[in-house]
């Protein structure tokens, strides 16, 4: 079993990571199609890993919708009920040598993402017995939930990599010296992929297949400077 000199969790966002993204299309349909928006990067950067009634109270306002935010949301949910129930949500490919690379490499695995946990169970349950006695964190209420996982669970942020494919997560990340790896998403009318380049974000995959063992001990490479580089900003 490989272990780092660093790095000691990993925290893989369920809904863009683990499993096909399906936040983008849902939300792309709402804006476009239920509510005759425009779909743009600042609506995107706007509603993405941001708390629930900010976006709300955001997409209510620049749309300028007669809706309340319970509204707004209800008009979501019954969305991505309609997306679940005629489509099948998948893992990406590669999901089963990617987690048991983590393992062996000697990281604790968790998930985290604003589904509630039998969403989870559901379609990641198979994958069970490679997660971490926490296998998931809902963050619904905690976002963008880099910081408030560090901190809720007392953990050191240089020892704790975040895999998302939202932008404002490797934001937070890279503001707070926590390791992180971009997940390129391949949706035609995502911004996410272009914010990742304007923030910086370093490190960048397309699938779980280009995660590899050098990939993680490059990143755990620089956990240490991380950690000085955090030290000097207190």
């Amino acid at each position: 079993m490989k272990s780092f000199q660093n790095l000691e969790y990993i925290f893989l966002h369920l809904d863009g990571v683990l499993l096909e993204n399906i936040l983008g299309p849902i939300l792309h349909s709402v804006i476009v199609n239920r509510l005759q928006g425009e779909y743009t990067s600042e609506i995107e950067n706007h509603i993405l890993a941001k708390p629930k009634e900010s976006a709300l109270e955001y997409l209510r306002e620049k749309l300028r919708l007669n809706l309340t935010n319970e509204e707004l949301f209800e008009l979501y949910q019954k969305e991505r009920s309609l997306f679940e129930k005629g489509n099948v949500i998948s893992a990406h490919p590669g999901i089963l040598p990617f987690l048991r690379l983590l393992k062996d490499s000697g990281l604790k695995i968790m998930a985290y993402g604003g589904a509630p946990e039998t969403y989870f169970e559901t379609n990641m349950g198979s994958y069970s017995e490679y997660f971490h006695d926490v296998r998931y964190i809902r963050t619904n209420e905690m976002r963008p939930g880099v910081l408030e996982i560090i901190r809720k669970y007392g953990l050191e942020h240089h020892k704790c990599l975040f895999m998302d494919e939202e932008a404002y997560v490797g934001q937070v990340a890279k503001e707070n010296h926590v390791p992180f790896i971009g997940f390129v998403t391949n949706f035609s009318y995502s911004f996410q992929p272009e914010e990742m380049e304007k923030i910086g974000i370093k490190h960048k995959v397309k699938s779980l297949e280009e995660v590899d063992l050098n990939l993680l001990e490059k990143i755990d490479s620089e956990c240490l400077e991380m950690k000085k580089e955090k030290a000097g900003k207190i």
